[in-house]
Protein backbone atom coordinates (compact mmCIF):
# COMPACT_ATOMS: atom_id res chain seq x y z
CA UNK A 1 0.00 0.00 0.00
CA UNK A 2 2.85 2.40 0.79
CA UNK A 3 4.47 1.75 -2.60
CA UNK A 4 1.12 2.22 -4.33
CA UNK A 5 0.48 5.55 -2.61
CA UNK A 6 4.01 6.64 -3.48
CA UNK A 7 3.44 5.86 -7.16
CA UNK A 8 0.17 7.80 -7.13
CA UNK A 9 1.89 10.75 -5.48
CA UNK A 10 4.65 10.73 -8.11
CA UNK A 11 2.18 10.66 -11.00
CA UNK A 12 0.10 13.44 -9.44
CA UNK A 13 3.16 15.60 -8.95
CA UNK A 14 4.07 15.14 -12.61
CA UNK A 15 0.53 15.93 -13.76
CA UNK A 16 -0.18 18.89 -11.48
CA UNK A 17 0.89 21.60 -13.93
CA UNK A 18 0.06 19.77 -17.13
CA UNK A 19 -3.00 19.41 -19.31
CA UNK A 20 -2.86 15.59 -19.36
CA UNK A 21 -3.09 13.44 -16.22
CA UNK A 22 -1.97 9.84 -16.74
CA UNK A 23 -3.13 7.83 -13.72
CA UNK A 24 -3.71 4.52 -15.46
CA UNK A 25 -2.88 1.15 -13.94
CA UNK A 26 -2.18 2.34 -10.40
CA UNK A 27 -4.87 0.30 -8.64
CA UNK A 28 -6.74 3.45 -7.61
CA UNK A 29 -10.02 2.67 -5.86
CA UNK A 30 -12.76 5.06 -4.77
CA UNK A 31 -11.07 5.85 -1.46
CA UNK A 32 -7.64 6.55 -2.95
CA UNK A 33 -9.19 8.76 -5.59
CA UNK A 34 -11.10 10.79 -3.00
CA UNK A 35 -8.11 11.19 -0.67
CA UNK A 36 -5.29 11.72 -3.16
CA UNK A 37 -6.50 12.53 -6.68
CA UNK A 38 -9.52 14.75 -5.99
CA UNK A 39 -7.65 17.51 -4.09
CA UNK A 40 -5.05 17.79 -6.87
CA UNK A 41 -7.73 17.70 -9.55
CA UNK A 42 -9.54 20.68 -8.05
CA UNK A 43 -6.36 22.78 -8.29
CA UNK A 44 -5.31 21.62 -11.77
CA UNK A 45 -6.25 22.55 -15.33
CA UNK A 46 -6.38 19.09 -16.89
CA UNK A 47 -7.85 18.70 -20.34
CA UNK A 48 -7.41 14.93 -20.27
CA UNK A 49 -7.85 12.56 -17.33
CA UNK A 50 -6.79 8.95 -17.88
CA UNK A 51 -7.95 6.57 -15.16
CA UNK A 52 -8.07 3.29 -17.07
CA UNK A 53 -7.20 -0.09 -15.52
CA UNK A 54 -7.91 0.91 -11.92
CA UNK A 55 -10.50 -0.24 -9.35
CA UNK A 56 -13.04 2.57 -9.50
CA UNK A 57 -16.63 1.51 -8.80
CA UNK A 58 -18.89 4.38 -7.65
CA UNK A 59 -17.69 7.19 -5.40
CA UNK A 60 -14.77 8.29 -7.58
CA UNK A 61 -17.04 8.77 -10.59
CA UNK A 62 -19.38 10.88 -8.46
CA UNK A 63 -16.36 12.90 -7.29
CA UNK A 64 -15.41 13.55 -10.92
CA UNK A 65 -18.96 14.74 -11.57
CA UNK A 66 -18.78 17.27 -8.72
CA UNK A 67 -15.61 18.76 -10.22
CA UNK A 68 -17.05 18.76 -13.75
CA UNK A 69 -19.87 21.00 -12.54
CA UNK A 70 -17.34 23.67 -11.56
CA UNK A 71 -15.06 25.95 -13.55
CA UNK A 72 -12.54 25.55 -15.05
CA UNK A 73 -13.33 21.85 -15.56
CA UNK A 74 -16.86 22.49 -16.80
CA UNK A 75 -15.41 24.11 -19.90
CA UNK A 76 -11.98 22.49 -19.95
CA UNK A 77 -11.92 18.70 -19.41
CA UNK A 78 -12.28 17.17 -22.88
CA UNK A 79 -11.08 13.58 -22.45
CA UNK A 80 -12.16 11.19 -19.69
CA UNK A 81 -10.84 7.62 -19.89
CA UNK A 82 -12.32 5.10 -17.43
CA UNK A 83 -11.85 1.83 -19.31
CA UNK A 84 -11.29 -1.43 -17.43
CA UNK A 85 -12.53 -0.36 -14.03
CA UNK A 86 -15.49 -1.75 -12.05
CA UNK A 87 -17.98 1.06 -12.60
CA UNK A 88 -21.60 0.10 -11.91
CA UNK A 89 -24.88 1.47 -13.26
CA UNK A 90 -25.73 3.46 -10.13
CA UNK A 91 -22.47 5.41 -10.44
CA UNK A 92 -22.99 6.18 -14.11
CA UNK A 93 -26.58 7.29 -13.52
CA UNK A 94 -25.52 9.62 -10.71
CA UNK A 95 -22.70 10.95 -12.88
CA UNK A 96 -25.08 11.70 -15.77
CA UNK A 97 -27.74 13.35 -13.63
CA UNK A 98 -25.18 15.55 -11.85
CA UNK A 99 -23.84 17.24 -15.00
CA UNK A 100 -26.01 19.59 -17.02
CA UNK A 101 -23.30 20.61 -19.46
CA UNK A 102 -19.60 19.91 -19.99
CA UNK A 103 -16.83 20.07 -22.58
CA UNK A 104 -16.26 16.31 -22.92
CA UNK A 105 -15.27 15.21 -26.43
CA UNK A 106 -14.03 11.70 -25.67
CA UNK A 107 -15.63 9.43 -23.07
CA UNK A 108 -14.25 5.91 -22.62
CA UNK A 109 -16.21 3.51 -20.41
CA UNK A 110 -15.23 0.23 -22.01
CA UNK A 111 -15.04 -3.00 -20.01
CA UNK A 112 -16.79 -1.97 -16.84
CA UNK A 113 -19.87 -3.47 -15.16
CA UNK A 114 -22.46 -1.43 -17.00
CA UNK A 115 -25.78 -2.72 -18.25
CA UNK A 116 -28.54 -1.24 -20.39
CA UNK A 117 -30.04 0.40 -17.28
CA UNK A 118 -27.11 2.77 -16.88
CA UNK A 119 -26.26 3.11 -20.56
CA UNK A 120 -29.82 4.20 -21.34
CA UNK A 121 -29.38 7.18 -19.01
CA UNK A 122 -26.02 7.90 -20.63
CA UNK A 123 -27.64 8.31 -24.07
CA UNK A 124 -29.84 11.06 -22.69
CA UNK A 125 -26.86 12.80 -21.08
CA UNK A 126 -24.85 12.70 -24.32
CA UNK A 127 -27.79 14.22 -26.15
CA UNK A 128 -27.91 16.96 -23.48
CA UNK A 129 -24.17 17.66 -23.37
CA UNK A 130 -24.00 17.90 -27.14
CA UNK A 131 -20.21 17.80 -27.55
CA UNK A 132 -19.19 14.12 -27.25
CA UNK A 133 -17.41 13.05 -30.44
CA UNK A 134 -16.12 9.62 -29.37
CA UNK A 135 -17.84 7.11 -27.09
CA UNK A 136 -16.35 3.78 -26.01
CA UNK A 137 -18.73 1.23 -24.46
CA UNK A 138 -16.82 -1.92 -25.43
CA UNK A 139 -17.30 -4.93 -23.18
CA UNK A 140 -20.48 -3.77 -21.45
CA UNK A 141 -24.04 -5.10 -21.84
CA UNK A 142 -26.33 -3.36 -24.34
CA UNK A 143 -29.88 -4.62 -24.90
CA UNK A 144 -31.95 -4.19 -28.06
CA UNK A 145 -34.20 -1.60 -26.40
CA UNK A 146 -31.19 0.38 -25.24
CA UNK A 147 -29.78 0.22 -28.74
CA UNK A 148 -33.01 1.60 -30.19
CA UNK A 149 -32.76 4.58 -27.82
CA UNK A 150 -29.17 5.03 -28.91
CA UNK A 151 -30.35 5.18 -32.51
CA UNK A 152 -32.52 8.15 -31.56
CA UNK A 153 -29.44 9.92 -30.15
CA UNK A 154 -27.48 9.19 -33.33
CA UNK A 155 -30.14 10.95 -35.39
CA UNK A 156 -29.95 14.11 -33.30
CA UNK A 157 -26.31 14.24 -32.18
CA UNK A 158 -24.36 16.25 -34.72
CA UNK A 159 -21.02 15.69 -32.94
CA UNK A 160 -20.80 11.94 -32.27
CA UNK A 161 -18.35 10.55 -34.84
CA UNK A 162 -16.78 7.44 -33.29
CA UNK A 163 -18.79 4.72 -31.54
CA UNK A 164 -17.26 1.59 -30.01
CA UNK A 165 -19.65 -1.24 -29.14
CA UNK A 166 -17.46 -4.32 -29.46
CA UNK A 167 -18.16 -7.33 -27.25
CA UNK A 168 -21.56 -6.02 -26.11
CA UNK A 169 -23.69 -9.00 -27.24
CA UNK A 170 -25.32 -7.02 -30.04
CA UNK A 171 -27.65 -9.00 -32.31
CA UNK A 172 -29.05 -8.60 -35.81
CA UNK A 173 -32.08 -6.75 -34.42
CA UNK A 174 -29.73 -4.08 -33.08
CA UNK A 175 -28.27 -3.66 -36.56
CA UNK A 176 -31.77 -3.25 -37.97
CA UNK A 177 -32.41 -0.48 -35.43
CA UNK A 178 -29.08 1.07 -36.34
CA UNK A 179 -29.90 1.03 -40.06
CA UNK A 180 -32.76 3.47 -39.52
CA UNK A 181 -30.50 6.11 -37.97
CA UNK A 182 -27.07 5.47 -39.47
CA UNK A 183 -27.68 7.46 -42.63
CA UNK A 184 -28.89 10.42 -40.56
CA UNK A 185 -25.93 10.40 -38.19
CA UNK A 186 -22.43 11.86 -38.50
CA UNK A 187 -20.65 8.65 -37.51
CA UNK A 188 -17.40 8.06 -39.37
CA UNK A 189 -16.24 5.07 -37.28
CA UNK A 190 -18.35 2.16 -36.04
CA UNK A 191 -16.77 -0.74 -34.13
CA UNK A 192 -18.99 -3.80 -33.63
CA UNK A 193 -16.50 -6.67 -33.34
CA UNK A 194 -17.00 -9.77 -31.16
CA UNK A 195 -20.80 -9.65 -31.17
CA UNK A 196 -23.62 -11.94 -32.38
CA UNK A 197 -24.14 -10.36 -35.78
CA UNK A 198 -24.97 -12.62 -38.75
CA UNK A 199 -25.36 -11.86 -42.46
CA UNK A 200 -28.83 -10.44 -41.69
CA UNK A 201 -27.30 -7.74 -39.50
CA UNK A 202 -24.53 -7.15 -42.05
CA UNK A 203 -27.09 -6.58 -44.81
CA UNK A 204 -29.09 -4.24 -42.56
CA UNK A 205 -26.03 -2.04 -42.07
CA UNK A 206 -25.27 -2.29 -45.78
CA UNK A 207 -28.66 -0.83 -46.69
CA UNK A 208 -27.71 2.51 -45.15
CA UNK A 209 -24.10 2.70 -46.37
CA UNK A 210 -24.86 4.63 -49.54
CA UNK A 211 -26.18 7.57 -47.48
CA UNK A 212 -24.02 7.13 -44.37
CA UNK A 213 -20.77 8.99 -43.70
CA UNK A 214 -19.02 5.88 -42.36
CA UNK A 215 -15.34 5.56 -43.24
CA UNK A 216 -14.36 2.81 -40.77
CA UNK A 217 -16.48 -0.29 -40.14
CA UNK A 218 -15.28 -3.13 -37.92
CA UNK A 219 -17.41 -6.30 -37.88
CA UNK A 220 -14.64 -8.76 -37.07
CA UNK A 221 -15.23 -11.94 -35.04
CA UNK A 222 -18.99 -12.09 -35.49
CA UNK A 223 -21.11 -14.88 -37.02
CA UNK A 224 -21.22 -13.73 -40.64
CA UNK A 225 -21.32 -16.55 -43.21
CA UNK A 226 -21.89 -16.99 -46.94
CA UNK A 227 -21.33 -14.99 -50.10
CA UNK A 228 -22.38 -11.56 -48.65
CA UNK A 229 -23.59 -10.47 -52.09
CA UNK A 230 -26.01 -7.79 -50.88
CA UNK A 231 -23.37 -6.20 -48.64
CA UNK A 232 -20.81 -6.18 -51.45
CA UNK A 233 -23.27 -4.32 -53.63
CA UNK A 234 -23.69 -1.74 -50.86
CA UNK A 235 -19.93 -1.31 -50.42
CA UNK A 236 -19.60 -0.06 -54.00
CA UNK A 237 -21.78 2.94 -53.14
CA UNK A 238 -20.28 3.66 -49.72
CA UNK A 239 -17.67 6.09 -48.40
CA UNK A 240 -15.81 3.34 -46.53
CA UNK A 241 -12.04 3.54 -46.29
CA UNK A 242 -11.38 0.75 -43.77
CA UNK A 243 -13.34 -2.48 -43.53
CA UNK A 244 -12.66 -5.34 -41.13
CA UNK A 245 -14.53 -8.63 -41.59
CA UNK A 246 -11.86 -10.91 -40.15
CA UNK A 247 -12.70 -13.88 -37.93
CA UNK A 248 -16.05 -14.71 -39.54
CA UNK A 249 -17.02 -17.59 -41.85
CA UNK A 250 -17.32 -15.79 -45.15
CA UNK A 251 -17.02 -18.09 -48.17
CA UNK A 252 -14.29 -17.78 -50.77
CA UNK A 253 -16.94 -16.65 -53.23
CA UNK A 254 -17.83 -13.96 -50.73
CA UNK A 255 -14.20 -12.86 -50.68
CA UNK A 256 -14.16 -12.68 -54.48
CA UNK A 257 -17.41 -10.71 -54.46
CA UNK A 258 -15.87 -8.23 -52.04
CA UNK A 259 -12.66 -7.93 -54.07
CA UNK A 260 -14.73 -6.90 -57.08
CA UNK A 261 -16.78 -4.51 -54.98
CA UNK A 262 -13.83 -2.57 -53.52
CA UNK A 263 -12.10 -1.94 -56.83
CA UNK A 264 -12.49 1.71 -57.71
CA UNK A 265 -13.73 2.65 -54.23
CA UNK A 266 -12.01 4.69 -51.49
CA UNK A 267 -11.16 1.60 -49.41
CA UNK A 268 -7.51 1.61 -48.38
CA UNK A 269 -7.63 -1.14 -45.74
CA UNK A 270 -9.42 -4.48 -46.00
CA UNK A 271 -9.05 -7.19 -43.36
CA UNK A 272 -10.45 -10.62 -44.26
CA UNK A 273 -8.09 -12.81 -42.24
CA UNK A 274 -9.25 -15.88 -40.29
CA UNK A 275 -12.17 -16.70 -42.54
CA UNK A 276 -10.65 -20.01 -43.62
CA UNK A 277 -9.57 -18.82 -47.06
CA UNK A 278 -6.97 -20.62 -49.15
CA UNK A 279 -3.52 -19.10 -49.59
CA UNK A 280 -4.44 -18.20 -53.17
CA UNK A 281 -7.46 -16.13 -52.10
CA UNK A 282 -5.47 -14.45 -49.33
CA UNK A 283 -2.78 -13.50 -51.84
CA UNK A 284 -5.43 -12.01 -54.12
CA UNK A 285 -6.90 -10.05 -51.21
CA UNK A 286 -3.52 -8.56 -50.37
CA UNK A 287 -3.18 -7.26 -53.90
CA UNK A 288 -6.59 -5.59 -53.99
CA UNK A 289 -5.94 -2.75 -51.54
CA UNK A 290 -2.74 -0.73 -51.54
CA UNK A 291 -2.24 1.75 -48.71
CA UNK A 292 -1.17 5.12 -50.20
CA UNK A 293 2.35 5.95 -49.06
CA UNK A 294 1.64 9.67 -49.41
CA UNK A 295 -0.78 9.50 -46.44
CA UNK A 296 1.79 7.57 -44.39
CA UNK A 297 4.35 10.24 -45.18
CA UNK A 298 2.04 13.10 -44.17
CA UNK A 299 1.25 11.50 -40.82
CA UNK A 300 4.87 10.72 -40.04
CA UNK A 301 5.88 14.28 -40.89
CA UNK A 302 3.18 15.57 -38.56
CA UNK A 303 4.56 13.33 -35.83
CA UNK A 304 8.11 14.59 -36.38
CA UNK A 305 7.26 18.28 -36.76
CA UNK A 306 8.78 20.75 -34.33
CA UNK A 307 5.32 21.69 -33.05
CA UNK A 308 4.95 18.43 -31.11
CA UNK A 309 7.13 16.15 -29.07
CA UNK A 310 6.18 12.73 -27.80
CA UNK A 311 6.46 12.79 -24.03
CA UNK A 312 5.30 10.47 -21.30
CA UNK A 313 5.03 12.15 -17.92
CA UNK A 314 7.58 14.79 -18.83
CA UNK A 315 7.51 18.55 -19.10
CA UNK A 316 7.41 18.57 -22.90
CA UNK A 317 4.18 18.97 -24.81
CA UNK A 318 2.25 15.72 -25.24
CA UNK A 319 1.26 14.63 -28.74
CA UNK A 320 -2.54 14.82 -29.23
CA UNK A 321 -4.26 11.43 -29.10
CA UNK A 322 -5.97 12.01 -32.44
CA UNK A 323 -2.64 12.56 -34.18
CA UNK A 324 -1.16 9.46 -32.54
CA UNK A 325 -4.15 7.44 -33.78
CA UNK A 326 -3.64 8.67 -37.35
CA UNK A 327 0.04 7.77 -37.32
CA UNK A 328 -0.61 4.30 -35.91
CA UNK A 329 -3.34 3.68 -38.49
CA UNK A 330 -1.00 4.84 -41.22
CA UNK A 331 1.79 2.51 -40.16
CA UNK A 332 -0.44 -0.40 -39.13
CA UNK A 333 -3.75 -0.34 -41.02
CA UNK A 334 -6.63 -2.63 -40.10
CA UNK A 335 -5.43 -5.37 -42.42
CA UNK A 336 -2.50 -6.03 -40.07
CA UNK A 337 -4.43 -5.85 -36.79
CA UNK A 338 -5.88 -8.62 -34.61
Amino acid sequence: MFLQKSMIAVRLKEARNREVADLEGLGIDDGLFHDYVLPVMRDSSWRELHLGSNRITHRALVDVATVLKEEPFKSKLEVLVLTRNQIIDAALIEFCHAIDSCALRILSLGFNRLSSHGIQVLWGAIDRWGGVEELDLDGNSVSETCFQNMSHVLKHSSRLRILRLSKTSLSDDCCVALRESLHQSNLVELHLSKNLITVRGLDAIGLSLNQAKLEVLDLSQNQIVGNIEAFCSAVRRSQLKRLNLSGNKISEQGAKNLMKAVRGTDIISLNMHWNGFSDEVLAQLRQVVQFPTSEVYRNIMALCSSKYRVGIRSSIRVLPLELIRKVVEALYPLDSHN
